[in-house]
């Protein structure tokens, strides 16, 4: 009986190894997909931001009348708020914080 388990030795270590690196591979690509994900979900926290201060602005537009061309600072992050329209209608608006920017037009 000793004689067969010295035999499968190198089997045993071999087997080890490939379940150590299948185990190393899932590991990876789940850290590597919660990554993509975190960065995903900044970007769309900064959108929802930015839909936000453009009902804001708009919402205040529509009531007061004011200014076209706005800008809301969140923290360090400064929004810029721009609103087009023509003689007597709002066409649409843009948002703009530098890097990105986000429209809606009618």
């Amino acid at each position: 009986m000793l004689k067969k388990l010295l035999h499968f030795k190198g089997f045993i270590l071999l087997e080890s190894l490939l379940s150590l690196t299948i185990f190393c591979l899932v590991i990876t690509t789940f850290s590597l997909s919660c990554l993509h994900f975190l960065k995903q979900a900044a970007k769309y926290d900064e959108l929802e931001k930015m839909q936000r201060y453009a009902y804001e602005v708009m919402k205040e537009y529509e009531a007061y009348g004011g200014r076209t061309n706005r800008e809301v600072y969140d923290g360090a992050i400064c929004y810029r708020i721009k609103i087009t329209r023509d003689s007597h209608h709002i066409k649409g608006i843009t948002v703009s914080n530098g890097k990105e920017q986000f429209t809606v037009e009618k």
